[in-house]
């Protein structure tokens, strides 16, 4: 009898570390699903910056053009 008691206890203690073993797999992967996020959230506000940087660079390229087409149709 205390064998099948003690064969039950070592499947039951088994079955707590592999669980224990679980759930610290499943929090370093939501960390790094955390970290992941992060950085998307700073490559899409980089992304934005950089977006309107251009915009104000065509703009001034543009106003560029313009000036020197006025001096050349002069």
């Amino acid at each position: 009898m205390n064998a099948v008691y003690e064969l039950q206890l070592q499947g039951a203690n088994s079955q707590v570390e592999k669980a224990n073993a679980m759930q610290e797999s499943l929090g370093a992967f939501v960390e790094n699903v955390n970290q992941t996020m992060g950085a998307l959230n700073s490559y899409k506000d980089q992304a934005n910056v950089l977006s309107k940087n251009l915009a104000a660079l065509n703009t001034v390229y543009g106003n560029m053009l313009s000036a020197m087409n006025v001096n050349i149709n002069k």
